[in-house]
C-alpha cells in the first residue's frame, strides 16, 4: 500500500477535506489496479482489503436486528456477536486489523461492498483515533454505511469520522477519473434523447454507472451529485441572467483544479466551522 499522509487533531481526528479522500482513493486505485481508473469496472473491494490493505474479514451476527452492519477491529479484543439459536449475546475473540461484516450482507452485493469500502476507510484513515479508544473497534450502524446525501450536519468528532469513512467508500468503489470516463461515453446519447427529461436521465445514468461498478442505483445518484454530473435541465431566464453555479461547469470537461475548488465548496466551510 502506498503511503498516505495527513494531519489529525489531538483527539486522532483526521483533517481530511472530501478532496483529501477523492486523491487518496484514486491514488490507492491506480497502486492496486491502474486499469480501473481508465478502462471503468467494479473493484474487487474483498481482494482490496485483504491483499492489497492487508486486513482480515470475518463474517458473524453482530446484533440481534441487523442495525449492525460492520465492525473495524484496530486490536484484539473480545466483541459481542449474537447467536440466533440460543437467541442471546455471546463473547468472539477477534484479532487486529479484522472487519466483521453482519451475516444478513452475504446476499446483498451492493451493500456488502459499501460496507466492506467502508470499514476499509475506518482501517486506513482512523487507527490513531479508534486505538485511543477503550474497545478500539469502529461499530457501523445503517446509517453509517448507507451513502447519503450531503444535507447532514457535521458537528461531533463520530460524524466526521463516519462522514470520512463513507466518502471513503464511494470514492474507492466508484473512482472520480472512472465515473468521468463513463459519463463521457454516454452522456451524449442521453442528451441526444432526454434533455428535456432531466430526472428520466438522472434516473437512467445512474443505473447506468450502478451497473458498471456493482453499486445500488441510490449509491449511484448520490455519487453523481457528489461529482456534479447529475443533469440539470437549464433554468428559462432572460439570456442576460448569469448562469447558476451549478450548471456553470460540468466534472466531465473540468480540469483536477476546477474538481478540487467544487468538490469541496460544501464540506470545507464544515471543516473550518468545526475544526476553526
Amino acid at each position: 500500500m502506498i503511503p498516505l499522509y495527513f494531519e489529525t487533531k489531538p483527539g486522532g481526528v483526521p483533517l481530511l477535506s472530501d478532496w483529501d479522500i477523492e486523491r487518496d482513493a484514486a491514488a490507492l486505485i491506480g497502486d492496486f489496479n491502474p486499469s480501473l481508473l481508465s478502462d471503468p469496472a467494479p473493484v474487487d473491494i474483498e481482494r482490496f482489503a485483504e491483499s492489497y490493505l492487508q486486513l482480515s474479514i470475518d463474517f458473524n451476527w453482530l446484533s440481534h436486528n441487523q442495525s449492525l452492519l460492520g465492525r473495524m477491529v484496530f486490536c484484539n479484543t473480545i466483541i459481542p456477536v449474537y447467536d440466533p439459536y440460543a437467541k442471546r449475546a455471546e463473547d468472539f475473540p477477534v484479532h487486529a486489523r479484522t472487519m466483521i461484516i453482519d451475516n444478513s450482507l452475504i446476499d446483498k452485493e451492493a451493500l456488502l461492498r459499501s460496507t466492506i469500502a467502508h470499514e476499509c476507510g475506518h482501517a486506513i484513515y482512523h487507527r490513531s483515533y479508534y486505538g485511543r479508544q477503550k474497545t478500539q473497534t469502529a461499530a457501523c450502524t445503517v446509517s453509517d454505511i448507507r451513502i447519503q446525501t450531503d444535507a447532514r450536519p457535521l458537528t461531533t468528532d463520530h460524524d466526521w469520522l463516519e462522514h470520512h469513512a463513507k466518502r471513503f467508500s464511494a470514492a474507492i468503489l466508484m473512482p472520480y477519473p472512472a465515473v468521468r470516463n463513463v459519463c463521457k461515453r454516454y452522456t451524449d446519447h442521453l442528451t441526444l434523447w432526454y434533455k428535456n427529461e432531466p430526472q428520466l436521465w438522472n434516473r437512467l445514468a445512474a443505473t447506468h454507472i450502478a451497473s458498471i461498478f456493482k453499486v445500488s442505483c441510490a449509491a449511484a445518484q448520490i455519487r453523481m451529485n457528489q461529482l456534479h454530473l447529475d443533469f440539470q435541465a437549464p433554468a428559462e431566464t432572460p439570456s442576460t441572467a448569469p448562469p447558476s453555479p451549478r450548471n456553470a461547469m460540468s466534472l466531465i470537461g473540468a480540469t483536477e483544479e476546477d474538481l478540487a475548488r467544487v468538490e469541496t465548496e460544501h464540506y470545507d466551510r464544515l471543516y473550518c466551522q468545526h475544526y476553526g
